[in-house]
Formats: structure tokens, sequence, C-alpha cells
């Protein structure tokens, strides 16, 4: 029963670790092309976006949507 609720804050936990390694990888790629005079690659903005996109959303949740994803795992559980 527990599984199913350790395992989705596992995939939340992970998907926060994620996040950091794209903010942190962007950071040093920028800080790379900028010390050798290269231009910067559209690749690193876009994760700098998706990281940030991620952590926004992540945050705003509204209160009633995490009540339903709670309410989902708990019924997740009973199933299994």
């Amino acid at each position: 029963m527990k599984t199913i609720r350790v395992l989705a804050f596992v995939i939340v936990l992970l998907m926060w670790l994620l996040m950091a390694v794209f903010v942190l990888a962007g950071c040093q790629t920028i800080e790379w092309c900028m010390d050798s005079g290269t231009e910067i690659p559209w690749q690193v903005w876009a994760m700098l976006v998706t990281a940030a996109t991620w952590c926004i959303l992540m945050l705003n949740i509204p209160s009633r949507a995490q009540r339903r994803f709670e309410q989902f795992i708990d019924w997740l559980s009973d199933e299994g």
C-alpha cells in the first residue's frame, strides 16, 4: 500500500534532482562558453527554461490539485 506513495515521492524527488542538474549544467556551459569566447548554444537556454518552468509549475500547484493527486495515489494503493 505504501509502495505507491513512496514511489510517487521518489519520482518527484528525482525530478527535482534532475532539474538541479539541468541548472548546474546550463550555468557551467554558459561559463565555459563565455571563457572560451564561443556562442552559447540554444540548448542551454532550453535546459534553463525547462527547469524554471517545471519548478514554477510544481510550486504553484493549487492545494485542491494536491489533494486530488493524494486521493489518486490512495486509490492506486488500495487497488494493489
